[in-house]
């Protein structure tokens, strides 16, 4: 899961609306990574990940996503 921060933690990308905003992305590991006992997405709080509803215009650079 991705993490972003600016300031302070970006618990949803929705507070992102200015074209070209850019945050720091860290990695967040997953427990349970196929959701076996407790779906991902439940898996976290929303201190601890960044949610989004979509990823339309998301990239990555350096040949990493």
């Amino acid at each position: 899961m991705a993490a972003f921060d600016g300031d302070t933690h970006i618990p949803d990308l929705a507070m992102a609306t200015a074209p070209g905003t850019r945050y720091k992305v860290r990695w967040v590991d997953v427990p349970d990574r196929q959701g076996l006992a407790l779906s991902v997405r439940k898996q976290f709080t929303n201190d601890q990940i960044t949610r989004s509803r979509k990823f339309e215009g998301s990239w990555w650079g350096d040949g990493t996503p």
